[in-house]
């Protein structure tokens, strides 16, 4: 089952990927076509012994490198190598993701003296793994969303949806931390836990209680991804989680090995990875760290805007409260 479900999820991002491709470059279309009628508009005003000298200066596009029009249509690279440089950092960091509950559960499981403590962490991680693959819509939904008010030229409503999935996520991730805690023993219980002992169902609850306090992270952590991905950012998401993984192997070899505190060492390791990578994120989108490809965070280059914004401001996402239109997001919710 959770191999089907890894397999849509990779199914699912790939179709992601040529929808962001296709309307982001609509969108830079459309930005160099505002920008063509922009010129032509001031070169009918301009004197005809003034006009020679405007053409030979090289236009402000923002962070496009190229000067002219026609050598930016031939050095953009085609849709598929487009797809492909966005495809294989997205799915390599689909590959990181459940990463870090593998580590736990090895490390559990080399250092248990009996079953007890490898039964507990399974039986929790399944129902963490099942709480959070529900909400995976905050990154489904949020890509093509962005994506698509990019490439109808409005940047900041883009913005704002995207202020609004991270505002969702931690809404959702809050409430359905409470739930976890308050229904941890009914939970483990279906989950058979009781029948394996007190021990294991105590090893079990300690490290569902501690996991789900990172649910807003977790739910932050896929919003902040689909918004990357929304700016064709998706190394970003691949390097944050790759040091999250790290951080979360470092400490369980000191709360594990070292410590030797079991599946509630393993828990705080993980909570405190994905909490650490869930203010990395949003850190990143508010501006204040910089990105992998520099279309948002603190290395954002110098951009000129749509002139519909007239805006030279850095472009930052932070969680807003108002809420997207029922009819924007239903049908891509149903789909994810």
């Amino acid at each position: 089952g959770q191999h089907q479900t890894r397999a849509s999820l990779h199914s699912l991002a790939e179709g992601q990927l040529l929808l962001v491709v296709l309307v982001n470059r609509s969108s830079r279309d459309q930005v160099w076509t505002e920008r063509r009628g922009l010129m032509d508009v001031k070169l009918a005003n301009t004197p005809a012994g003034e006009r020679t000298a405007l053409l030979a200066k090289p236009p402000s596009i923002g962070s496009d490198k190229s000067t002219t029009t026609g050598s930016n249509d031939d050095d953009r690279p085609s849709i598929g190598q487009s797809i492909i440089s966005l495809a294989v950092p997205a799915l390599a960091g689909l590959a990181i993701d459940p990463l870090m509950t593998l580590a736990d559960t090895a490390f559990v499981g080399r250092t248990a003296t009996n079953a007890d403590a490898l039964a507990g962490v399974g039986s929790s991680a399944a129902i963490l793994t099942f709480s959070f693959y529900i909400f995976n819509f905050l990154c489904t939904a949020t890509t093509p969303l962005v994506a698509s008010r990019r490439a109808s030229g409005d940047e900041q409503r883009a913005l704002a949806v995207g202020g609004q999935a991270l505002s969702l996520a931690l809404v959702l991730g809050s409430a359905l931390s409470a739930v976890l805690v308050l229904l941890c023993q009914p939970l483990l219980s279906v989950m058979g836990t009781g029948v394996t002992g007190p021990e294991a169902n105590a090893y079990a609850t300690s490290f569902l209680v501690i996991r789900a306090i990172a649910a807003p992270a977790v739910l932050s952590i896929s919003a902040a991804t689909g918004i990357l991905r929304g700016y064709l950012d998706t190394k970003t998401a691949l390097y944050v989680l790759a040091a999250a993984n790290i951080v979360n192997f470092v400490l369980d070899v000191v709360l594990i090995l070292g410590a030797d505190m079991g599946p509630t060492g393993a828990a705080i390791a993980t909570t405190t990875a994905e909490w650490l990578a869930a203010l990395t994120f949003l850190g990143v989108l508010a501006g204040k760290l910089p990105s992998a490809d520099g279309e948002l965070g603190s290395n954002q280059e110098s951009r000129a805007i749509l002139p519909s914004t007239s805006s030279d401001a850095p472009l930052t996402v932070v969680p807003i409260l108002s809420i997207p239109p029922w009819k924007d997001v239903k049908p891509l919710i149903v789909a994810s």
